[in-house]
């Protein structure tokens, strides 16, 4: 019988509730959640290779920033990126985008998606 390997993800939020609600839904999609950040600059500490994905949840920083700063990041490291914000970006080329708004549904397909590298329009 073959395992599967199970996806990992960090999360970097800055809205406990935000993210509680993020780790609660990675978790039922069996995504284990290897560590949490409450900042922006935390960003610097994520190793490449450590998880399947990056996923940014911040509501206090201008959005524009957050993407400048990701884009950073997955340049020097690569990797996979997932943003959500109130900006609908399309999604390709290791950074998915994913409107806050969207129903919980699509929220999750859109989530697996950005993790396992899939190409999509996330708004």
């Amino acid at each position: 019988m073959e395992t599967k390997r199970q996806l990992s993800v960090s999360i970097i939020g800055d809205s406990p509730f935000g993210v509680l609600g993020l780790k609660t839904m990675l978790n039922s999609m069996d995504i284990n959640v290897r560590t949490v950040k409450d900042c922006l600059m935390a960003l610097t500490e994520c190793e490449p290779g450590e998880d399947d994905a990056i996923l940014i949840d911040i509501y206090f920083v201008n959005a524009t920033q957050v993407l400048l700063e990701a884009t950073k990041r997955k340049i020097q490291c690569g990797g996979q990126f997932i943003i959500l914000s109130e900006i609908g970006w399309s999604s390709c080329d290791g950074m998915t985008f994913i409107h806050r708004c969207s129903q919980a549904d699509t929220i999750k397909k859109q989530l697996l998606q950005g993790i396992i590298g899939s190409c999509s329009d996330a708004q």
